[in-house]
């Protein structure tokens, strides 16, 4: 399970108001939970929307016990709704909670089937649920070397993720999972509109570096010292420009025997690089 402290990590929160809203969070869902047990025994409400009610209880309480690194619990609330109350739009949650927490405890064929039954549309579609969902199961496929596969899925995540901010992670993960794969025209697409983004400078950093292993990968020497070479000079401050540009230099003089070039790249370590 996640730990408090990773999480804040991961969210970028503080421990102050997390604490805070954990608290009032949980005392709401315990709560709700109680008072709408204690309406469906007063039969106030029909049974089938106590159903729904208590699902989506169940389904917060869940959330709240795996960001608090209580796995065990988590996994109970999830598997009840899954089992008890199958018509249910909670359902879908509680299928991509448990294949996350699944994942987590690195088994990635149990996540994937859990992932895969949150878009049997079986249940009611959630936007957001459905793009977790296919991520998961994107991820939960590269994890089981399925890279083809893998690679299908990030394309179904990029057309139905309807925010901007996820386009460059998702690219991304399709460009390493197809070069995984050896589909390498579509990783060189994928890493190409990365370059052409407006993706973090880190991200189009890596993507350069996959061009240049994809094209080396390829045998298309000239086209692999291009892409480091571009590397090193649009990112000479990286700490694997000194390495990059040594493997420039070995793939001028083994590659293209072009021994002039290679014993450039060499000198130019030694000067730009010196420690």
């Amino acid at each position: 399970g996640m730990t408090i402290p990773q999480y804040l990590m991961m969210t970028g929160q503080e421990q102050g108001p997390f604490v805070d809203e954990l608290r009032a969070g949980c005392t709401q869902a315990v709560r709700a939970d109680l008072a709408l047990r204690s309406v469906v025994e007063q039969e106030a409400i029909t049974a089938e929307d106590a159903r729904y009610y208590l699902a989506g209880a169940l389904l917060l309480l869940g959330t709240i016990a795996q960001a608090t690194g209580r796995a065990d619990q988590a996994e109970t609330n999830y598997r009840e709704i899954i089992t008890k109350y199958g018509s249910s739009s909670a359902v879908q949650g509680a299928h991509v909670n448990l294949g996350k927490l699944l994942a987590a405890a690195g088994k990635p064929a149990e996540a994937l089937d859990a992932f895969s039954r949150a878009l049997s549309g079986k249940t009611l579609a959630d936007s957001s649920f459905v793009l977790e969902a296919l991520v998961g199961k994107a991820d939960a496929q590269s994890s089981l070397n399925d890279h083809a596969a893998a690679a299908v899925s990030y394309e179904r995540c990029l057309a139905a993720s309807p925010r901007n901010e996820d386009a460059p992670r998702l690219l991304w993960k399709l460009a390493f999972a197809s070069a995984r794969g050896k589909n390498y025209r579509k990783s060189n697409d994928a890493c190409l509109r990365l370059l052409k983004s407006d993706s973090p400078d880190l991200v189009k950093s890596r993507a350069r570096i996959l061009l240049a292993r994809n094209a080396e990968e390829q045998k298309n020497i000239p086209l692999a010292v291009q892409h480091y070479e571009a590397f090193v000079e649009g990112h000479p401050e990286d700490p694997a420009a000194p390495e990059v540009l040594l493997h420039v230099g070995e793939l001028s003089a083994d590659g293209l025997r072009d021994y002039r070039k290679g014993a450039s790249a060499y000198e130019s370590v030694a000067a730009r690089y010196p420690s």
